[in-house]
């Protein structure tokens, strides 16, 4: 889901209101300012969620969640520390005429919103590379309980996309991999672990975002082939989902050739309707993913093909920034009979299902205690050491702890709008997890961090090089961004032993000339980089990681049975 779009930002309206009641005996003067100011709940604005400019709440945005406003997603911009989460969240709430839900991308490796103190978790696919359903199972348990705790009652998540595309820049390691009967027994482990942790989870981006290389954010993708295909491949994790529990999907701005409608996921009533609820008997609440992301946007009126996604069968509208326009639209088409109150029924029972599920989730809610915190991290740390692959190894590891080592650590720019720079760009971060966990490893270690931009850093990376007897080049992106891709090639010139770090997806390991020894970490969160400065030191059997997606072994000019299956 996106928190900026290439669109200016504008600025919600604030929806009409149907002015509010006073009984005759009543003296409006005696009433609490904030309950005369208080609009009159008005069902439209239910079935719409939104977002907010700022860690506080405007007045224009606090007017419309007292309209009743069915949810809002928080991002990176509303968050100063987990305390300052955990009021503007009880003070939203408390303005709401019913429940206000209140979700969070929190994927776990490089698409967070909340960073420490919260755990930081590897990647859904670093998950998928042990291979372990319970792990899946503890990461989602786990990162529920910490949500909940915070007074979240929705978590956007699993991803359950195929890695089917491997240039897919939006996708990469947030999903489990390309397997569906892997993705699916994931998917199923995440979701009972979320429910069990005590957040709603909705799994996304139905009916599946990996068999096209576009970016929905900036681009409407269109997947090929027939229902068979969609059977076969897309379908099978969102099964085991609906099986699992999942009370929510959201859908994605995708169009399938298989329906023939040329209409995306969001707005076409021969998915939300026929394939969802007829075929495969789906009764949760179904979700679209933003409205403002440029496959549906584009060349669109967002109010208007917002009212169209709830005739096709949506359940929400996730409109975030015009959520206002949105409500007054929803308003307009029940008053002039386009939507009906009928229509919407089905709508309303599902979400108060959804709503009495999400407010027994948060009775249970309790505080993270150290015990806790810390069974979390060891979870964090048996994925980190558990994923690890080893997809190439020329004999140079392990390496010795005197090895006189250059670690290159390339900064890289969001692939995608989903992506928070403060967190995909760790090279950059405070401390420099890698650095530090490869310095306390290796005391003969040079070290640089390059900036996208640094054309200082990477002629001092390339020099360095020339005399180091390893050089440990870890990327993040770099099959996305041509400048990354320049520096691979000229340290890999070099005519010195490399070993490729891939921090994110695997596919950075098929960009450039071949090197000696390839890893694939899926994640650089503190347990990953922690466990790779480790690996290192101990060789092959630090690696039991699987790759989870096949690599494109042309690019790699590799042996094929020197490829990890």
């Amino acid at each position: 889901m996106a928190q900026a779009t290439s669109r200016p930002a504008r600025a919600p309206a604030r929806a009409a209101q149907p002015r509010k009641r006073v009984s005759a005996s009543a003296d409006p003067a005696a009433e609490p300012a904030a309950a005369r100011a208080a609009p009159a709940h008005t069902s439209a604005a239910r079935l719409v969620w939104g977002s907010l400019k700022g860690v506080r709440p405007t007045p224009d945005e606090l007017d419309l969640v007292r309209a009743g406003l069915g949810g809002v997603v928080l991002f990176t911009r509303n968050v100063e520390d987990v305390a300052g989460v955990t009021a503007l969240i009880r003070q939203l709430r408390a303005a709401a005429p019913g429940h206000l839900h209140v979700g969070v991308d929190q994927e776990g490796g490089h698409v967070v919103r909340i960073r420490e103190p919260l755990t930081r978790f590897p990647s859904p696919m670093a998950i998928a590379a042990t291979g372990s359903t319970r792990l899946a199972f503890e990461v989602a348990r786990a990162a529920a309980r910490e949500l909940a705790a915070i007074g979240f009652d929705v978590v956007f998540a699993p991803d359950l996309d195929l890695a089917a595309a491997p240039f897919n820049p939006t996708l990469g390691a947030r999903t489990f991999g390309a397997d569906p009967e892997l993705v699916a027994r994931m998917a199923a482990a995440s979701v009972r672990g979320y429910l069990a942790g005590g957040i709603l989870p909705m799994p996304k981006h139905f009916p599946g975002h990996g068999r096209t290389p576009l970016d929905s954010h900036l681009a409407l993708p269109i997947v090929p082939g027939d229902r068979a295909d969609l059977a076969a491949f897309d379908l099978p994790p969102y099964e085991q989902a609906i099986a699992a529990g999942a009370p929510a999907l959201m859908a994605a701005h995708v169009v399938y050739e298989a329906f023939g409608d040329g209409l995306p996921a969001t707005l076409s009533a021969a998915i939300l309707r026929d394939l969802v609820r007829s075929e495969l008997g789906f009764a949760g609440v179904l979700v679209t993913d933003a409205l403002v992301m440029d496959a549906f946007a584009a060349g669109r009126s967002i109010p208007y093909a917002g009212v169209d996604s709830l005739i096709a069968g949506s359940d929400v509208l996730m409109v975030l920034d015009p959520a206002a326009k949105v409500v007054a639209a929803v308003e307009r088409a029940t008053a002039d009979g386009r939507l009906s109150e009928t229509e919407l029924a089905p709508a309303t029972a599902r979400l108060d299902r959804y709503a009495t599920l999400a407010g027994r989730n948060l009775a249970r809610a309790r505080a993270i205690v150290p015990r806790i915190r810390a069974a979390h991290r060891e979870v964090a740390e048996a994925v980190a050491r558990r994923s690890l692959t080893l997809v190439r190894d020329d004999g140079l590891l392990p390496l010795r702890p005197g090895t006189k080592a250059l670690l290159v650590d390339v900064a890289t720019s969001a692939a995608s709008p989903v992506e928070d720079p403060a967190v995909v760009d760790a090279a950059a971060a405070p401390g420099w997890p890698l650095g530090a966990s490869m310095r306390r490893r290796f005391p003969r270690l040079a070290a640089v961090r390059v900036g996208r931009d640094d054309a200082v850093a990477k002629a001092r990376a390339i020099e360095m090089a020339r005399t180091a007897d390893v050089v440990i080049l870890a990327t993040r992106d770099a099959y996305a961004d041509p400048n990354e891709q320049l520096l691979v090639k000229a340290l890999l010139g070099l005519d010195r032993p490399v070993i490729r770090l891939a921090l994110h997806s695997p596919v950075d390991l098929a960009v450039g000339p071949p090197a000696e020894t390839l890893i694939a970490a899926y994640a650089d969160v503190p347990a990953t980089c922690e466990a790779i400065a480790d690996a290192l030191l101990i060789g092959r059997k630090a690696f039991p990681g699987r790759l989870p997606m096949p690599l494109p072994t042309s690019a790699l000019a590799i042996p094929k049975d020197e490829v990890a299956a």
